[in-house]
């Protein structure tokens, strides 16, 4: 009786997983004399970059930075070169954007039978094991 309620329990919860998120690789050239590194700043469609707040900050001309599923995300990215305890920062680079498309969504039915396919798969294993 136990394990049937926690195949049930397993079932639900994978219903009820989060949302989504898929990663984006942005590459750049590089600046002539090269900065101390490059810092990259991500908003949504409706929202300000928080230049406080870099996504990503490093030396390489390339990045890679989650999105979420479903939603516009853009990005711009600015050098900068540190001496002593003086940085300076260049302006934004042109601005690109990413649209991410969510995972279809599997017929939630199909989802829970799956779901206790693999719990009674499970369940028939430790079964076969008690025999043994």
């Amino acid at each position: 009786m136990k394990k049937i309620f926690l195949i049930s329990c397993i079932a639900i919860l994978a219903l009820c997983a989060g949302a989504q998120a898929a990663q984006v690789t942005l590459a750049w050239d590089a600046n002539i004399p090269a900065p101390t590194g490059y810092r990259l700043f991500q908003r949504v469609a409706g929202a300000d970059y928080d230049y406080t707040k870099p996504a990503w900050t490093g030396a390489p001309t390339t990045c890679t930075v989650t999105v979420p599923d479903g939603a516009e995300s853009f990005f711009v990215v600015r050098a900068y070169v540190t001496s002593g305890s003086k940085t300076e920062v260049s302006g934004d680079s042109n601005e690109v954007s990413a649209l991410t498309k969510p995972e279809a969504p599997k017929n939630l039915l199909l989802q829970a039978i799956d779901q206790l396919i693999m719990g009674l798969q499970t369940l028939k294993q430790y079964a076969d094991q008690a025999v043994k």
